[in-house]
């Protein structure tokens, strides 16, 4: 009981366990396994470390939402236009 009670604890922790401890844990117990799975999801999303940007003040504001991402974002400059005959008076010559 033990050994069942701590793979279930480590799942819930987050951790990774050997498939066979968790085989025997499902066998034991499926209710006690779904929960301790269940836990040990909410775990690792809740552990993933969130960084602030190195570039802090070189950033401007920040947006939630893409769609205001494209409202506010400035076009880059394009590629130059040029005239086709231009093209090819320049591929006659060369």
């Amino acid at each position: 009981m033990a050994k069942i009670m701590e793979v279930a604890r480590r799942i819930m922790r987050g951790a990774i366990v050997p498939a066979s401890d968790e085989k025997k844990l499902m066998e034991y117990s499926e209710e006690i396994y779904q929960t301790a799975k269940s836990v040990g999801a909410m775990v690792r999303r809740q552990k993933k470390e969130k960084y602030d940007s190195l570039w802090g003040d070189e950033e401007e504001k920040e947006y939630d939402d893409s769609q205001e991402v494209a409202e506010n974002a400035e076009a880059a400059d394009g590629p130059e236009i040029v005239a086709a005959a231009d093209v090819a008076a320049s591929v006659a010559e060369g």
